[in-house]
């Protein structure tokens, strides 16, 4: 299942992810997309450090690093780059060659991912916020099921605007007068398991959707409160004789 090629592109590019969620008055961190802009962000006292510098075309939390001053800043920097030229994330950012790398203000808050369900029509169906408590190579390994409530206005939002086919995962912050997104993905994400372990089931009504039956709101209900993890288990994958 998968979105249209303008809600695909939006959410790959993080750049083109800031300027939608701007344009369309969302709360979003403070972005820059080279150098020059940051320094004179800087000058102006626009933005302080720590900046969070990201590949623009990232994924799996890659290249990603937090500068406390102008010296880590350009160390930082540098070492991003070389990170985006030995890994796969150089074909996409062969795009834009010359603004691989965005650099954004440091949030302040508790992080959040947010699984904003649609119908395959595009029509606003769940949210199911998780709190993010332990990450791992990009993903949350420790999260807790929230209730929904405060987050239903932004979700029901991002849906009416990207109409998205069956999920969009966000990721956001509760910075006490406002949600403020970062990062978004149309497709299921490495918080999603926390959902189905609460009680979602989402490939269940995704199949019911596919047979032309209406939504089913049992495979929306969860429980909320849940500290849930992702735990690896060691074990033998292969035996020989010594």
């Amino acid at each position: 299942m998968l979105s249209g090629h303008d809600v695909v592109e939006i959410c790959n590019d993080k750049w083109k992810t800031y300027e939608f969620l701007r344009s369309n008055n969302i709360g979003t961190p403070k972005t820059y997309k080279n150098l020059d802009s940051l320094h004179q962000a800087l000058d102006n006292g626009e933005i302080n450090f720590p900046i969070v510098i990201k590949p623009r075309w990232g994924m799996a939390s890659m290249g990603i690093y937090m500068a406390d001053d102008m010296k880590e800043l350009e160390v930082f920097y540098n070492k991003s780059l070389k990170e985006i030229g030995s890994s796969y994330l150089k074909y996409e950012s062969a795009i834009t060659p010359d603004e691989m790398i965005i650099f954004q203000e440091k949030l302040k808050g508790q992080e959040y991912g947010l699984d904003v369900i649609n119908d395959l029509e595009g029509n606003f169906v769940k949210c199911i916020p998780k709190s993010k408590l332990e990450m791992r190579a990009g993903e949350t390994d420790l999260g807790q099921v929230v209730a929904s409530k405060p987050f239903d206005g932004l979700a029901a939002r991002l849906s009416e605007l990207f109409r998205h086919e069956v999920i969009l995962s966000v990721d956001c912050f509760d910075c006490s007068d406002e949600l403020k997104v970062i990062e978004m993905n149309c497709r299921i994400s490495g918080h999603y398991p926390l959902s189905h372990l609460a009680g979602i089931n989402l490939p269940a009504q995704i199949i019911e959707w596919l047979e032309g039956k209406p939504t089913n709101s049992r495979y929306f209900e969860y429980t909320e409160g849940l500290y849930i993890t992702k735990d690896l288990v060691p074990r033998i994958i292969e035996y020989k004789k010594p």
